[in-house]
């Protein structure tokens, strides 16, 4: 039952936000994260997930519904959205092209078991439009796709392979599990490194406090 809910409100969420005239500017916004923060780059890698994942998280937010960040507590789940009296977790995933893995969850030392996939959003940041698609268990099940070919399994992660994810997007997943979004002309934004702007930050908060005192 929860997850047929979960569908009903993805379906719900997608087609607000592809008519949300918000929704323009929060795109924006998450390829700005990616470039002035490349994930290309080592040091990047998570925080450039993490904004893209913010921005997600305030599209939500501007259709009408509450929405939780819950990234920086939880290991698989990202966000929980309230719907009248009911709360749904989801994952937020992004990848940089249709064709990519998907990692779904990060370990080390032995291989974890596959377990049953959560209520995940997919975000395909292409060059010319942002796609949206929602997956969950019950679609992977259902598509027919035999499972060997939906999962990676390594020491280090569990992934979603680049093929199926993109079957699932361009094939089997019903209309209204996916939405494009055209690409706002966004400026050239210049690269800024993390760490420098991590301890200029340390160093006002050190002065701030010292004001106070």
């Amino acid at each position: 039952m929860e997850t047929r809910s979960s569908q009903f409100l993805a379906k719900t969420l997608l087609a607000k936000i592809r008519e949300n005239p918000a929704s323009p500017s929060i795109i924006e916004a998450i390829y700005g994260v990616r470039m002035m923060y490349p994930p290309r780059k080592n040091i990047n890698k998570f925080l450039a997930g993490g904004g893209v994942e913010e921005c997600l998280s305030e599209l939500i937010r501007s259709c009408g519904y509450a929405c939780a960040n819950v990234s920086s507590t939880e290991t698989v789940i990202d966000i929980i959205v309230q719907d009248a009296d009911q709360q749904f977790p989801f994952s937020l995933k992004s990848i940089r092209k249709l064709g990519s893995a998907v990692i779904l969850e990060n370990y080390r030392g032995q291989k974890h078991e596959i377990k049953e996939l959560c209520p995940t959003i997919v975000a395909v940041i292409g060059d010319s439009q942002l796609t949206l698609a929602y997956i969950d268990n019950d679609l992977v099940v259902n598509s027919g796709i035999p499972p060997e070919t939906v999962y990676t399994h390594a020491d280090s992660h569990l992934s979603m392979k680049g093929k199926f994810v993109k079957t699932m997007i361009t094939k089997t997943l019903s209309p209204e599990f996916v939405i494009h979004i055209p690409v706002p002309e966004i400026p050239v934004l210049p690269e800024e490194d993390i760490s420098t702007l991590i301890v200029a930050r340390v160093r006002e908060a050190i002065a701030a406090k010292r004001q106070i005192k």
